[in-house]
């Protein structure tokens, strides 16, 4: 029996099955071996990008609050404001969904 590519999308799964008899009858009798060969994306990377930006986010807002409270009349410094918005940016785009066909 001929060993079919990995499989990286259900839609890839769906055209594969239609179209390679083969493959249907091996996900008829072993659905579990077939379903085996999803390749996973390394998610445990992009979680850790995620957790240590909002740290970052995390430690510039602690930051201005605490210059605030310090003295309410200094301006917050540029650099808070610029890495907490820069943090806030790169999670919107990590978490944002990525487009298909």
């Amino acid at each position: 029996m001929a060993t079919p590519q990995k499989i990286e999308s259900l839609p890839q799964l769906r055209d594969g099955l239609l179209q390679n008899e083969s493959l249907m009858e091996e996900m008829k009798n072993d659905p579990v071996a077939v379903l085996e060969r999803f390749i996973v994306p390394n998610t445990a990377v992009y979680r850790l990008i995620v957790w240590f930006l909002g740290l970052a986010l995390v430690i510039s807002l602690m930051g201005a609050v605490v210059l605030f409270y310090k003295d309410p009349t200094i301006a917050t410094p540029a650099i808070l404001v610029s890495t907490a918005s820069a943090a806030i940016g790169v999670i919107a785009g990590l978490l944002a969904p990525q487009a298909t066909n």
